[in-house]
Order: structure tokens, then C-alpha cells, then sequence
């Protein structure tokens, strides 16, 4: 946790720099607000010294805890002026949650923690059974995320596995791997990545029903393509996204199985057919169970804080 609160610390102390608005125009900036950043930066160098090395750094963090104390309380008179101090505020303070969730992630509860800090890494002082029971607790109701997305897997894989059983689909697992690899947390992100997918798959088919039609019962050519196939399959699919990845994949499948028995290029048309049942399952259960995802309890937090 402590880890991951450093990550997370390090990418809003980054993007906070990037989007720092400058002093008015015509003006030079507030040696206050200098002074500030200067202190924003010993701090991040120690604290990834602390990271690199595992030593302590020559200065804590009440350099920059004074500084900020004293720009909160400088007035500014622009408007301009007024939103660059609040920027500084905020890398200030990013940079004291980067110094502090380091110093957790290496230390855990021998950490040093300012009074200002016991709120936000309040983890810290509690004990591992507490935690654990934090999280199992947290994930146990129906206003869990993650609780949302093992109904919604879990009742698309039943349904899956019905249909494939009731109605004896050919290489039924196929389609409880759609199901699996295809819905998402919200209707719409499945929706779209289903789109994508039987676009791919549909490519795919084609292509490896040429294949098995071409290479007929010759074995020898479906084991020699079958690893650099493999190879450029799960390297490009990954980046190019789910339709690449679908198309080489059903390719690969039919390479497969090819080896294993005597198929036709009907194989790539019941890989499309399963990918197709796969994911107007995962839609239909996508809509029915907690179709906005997310969404409501985004905005449950949100209105909480």
C-alpha cells in the first residue's frame, strides 16, 4: 500500500509541475513561490535517494512544510497570482505525500509520520488483521466495484456455460473465453470492445480459413508457423488492441487445432460463431447487472468528500 501510495504521489507531484501556471504577465515571479519550488525539489531528490538507496536524507520535510506555510499565508492580489499560489500549494503538498509514502514503503510502521499527514496515511498505524479485514469488508458488499465486476463475470460465465451445454456449441470454451476477455466494467466499454473484437474475429476466421483450406492436411506447415505465430501474436495484440488481438488470436487457435485433428475451414466459422454467442452474452449481462459500472459510486465518493 505504502508502494503504491508513492506511485501514485510521484504522478500527481509530476503532472502538478507540468500544468503550473506562470506569474502574471509583466510580472516576475514571487521569491516566496521560488523559494518554495527550491524546497519542492530537495525534497523530491531525497526522497528518491531514500528509494535508491534505502538511507535516510540529510533534511526532512520541515523546510517545505514552513515554506508552505508561509506562501498559505502571503496574500496575493491578481487573480492570476491567486491560482499560481494554489498550483505551488498543491505541489507542496504532493511532494510532502511523495516524501511520506516513501519513508512507509521502507520503513512501514516505523515511519515518521506530521500531524497533518495521520488522515491520509492512516494505514499505517493499524494492525495487519485490521487491514485485511478493511479490504475483505470493503469487497464484500453489493457497493464494491470489484464485487460488481465478479457478479457480472460470474453470471455471464453461468449463461455461457449453459448455452454451450443446451445447445451442444462446438468448442463451447470458446465462448466462455469471450465472455471472460471481452465485458467490461460499463455496457458501453463493452459494447465498443465487443465491436472491435468481432471485427478482428471476423478477420481472423478469414484468414485462417484460407489457411486450413490451402495448407489442407499438412500438418508439418501448421508446426513450423505455429511458434513465430505465437510469438507475433502475443507481442503485437496487446498493443494494437483487442481487434488485432482477437484476428491473431482465432488465427493461432486454428493452427492449433490443425495439429491436434483433422479440421476444415470450418473451424474459423465456429470460432466466429462462439466469439459472436461469447460476447452478446456479455452485453446482455453487462446491461442487466450495474450497467453504468463505476459511474454511481464514483459519484457516491465524490459527493462523500
Amino acid at each position: 500500500r505504502g508502494l503504491a501510495h508513492t506511485g501514485l504521489a510521484a504522478r500527481t507531484l509530476l503532472s502538478r509541475l507540468r500544468n503550473l501556471p506562470g506569474p502574471p504577465t509583466g510580472r516576475e515571479p514571487r521569491q516566496a513561490g521560488l523559494d518554495l519550488l527550491g524546497a519542492v525539489r530537495e525534497s523530491a531528490t531525497g526522497t528518491a535517494t531514500l528509494l535508491r538507496d534505502g538511507r535516510q536524507p540529510a533534511t526532512d520535510s520541515s523546510e517545505l512544510l514552513r515554506l508552505r506555510a508561509r506562501n498559505a499565508h502571503t496574500p496575493a492580489d491578481l487573480p492570476e497570482s491567486r491560482r499560481r499560489q494554489a498550483a505551488l500549494l498543491e505541489v507542496a503538498d504532493a511532494a510532502l505525500a511523495l516524501r511520506t509514502a516513501a519513508e512507509i514503503a521502507l520503513r512501514g510502521r516505523g515511519a515518521h509520520l506530521d500531524a497533518d499527514a495521520a488522515d491520509r496515511f492512516w494505514y499505517v498505524r493499524e494492525s495487519t488483521v485490521r487491514l485485511w479485514w478493511h479490504r475483505l469488508a470493503a469487497h464484500a458488499g453489493p457497493r464494491s466495484v470489484h464485487f460488481q465486476n465478479a457478479v457480472r463475470i460470474a453470471l455471464a460465465l453461468a449463461v455461457a456455460r449453459t448455452v454451450a451445454g443446451l445447445d451442444s456449441l462446438p468448442h463451447g470454451f470458446w465462448a466462455m473465453l469471450a465472455v471472460v476477455s471481452l465485458t467490461r466494467t460499463t455496457a458501453v466499454q463493452t459494447r465498443g470492445t465487443v465491436r472491435s473484437a468481432l471485427i478482428g474475429t471476423c478477420v481472423g476466421a478469414l484468414a485462417a480459413g484460407t489457411v486450413l483450406a490451402l495448407a489442407g492436411g499438412h500438418t508439418t506447415v501448421f508446426a513450423i508457423a505455429l511458434a513465430p505465430l505465437m510469438l507475433f501474436t502475443f507481442t503485437v495484440g496487446p498493443v494494437k488492441g483487442v481487434g488485432w488481438a482477437q484476428a491473431l488470436f482465432t488465427l493461432v487457435v486454428s493452427v492449433v487445432f490443425a495439429q491436434l485433428s483433422a479440421v476444415t475451414w470450418q473451424l474459423a466459422e465456429v470460432r466466429f460463431l462462439d466469439v459472436l454467442i461469447g460476447s452478446s452474452i456479455g452485453i446482455v449481462c453487462g446491461l442487466l447487472a450495474w450497467p453504468r459500472g463505476a459511474q454511481d459510486e464514483l459519484g457516491r465518493a465524490v459527493a462523500g468528500l
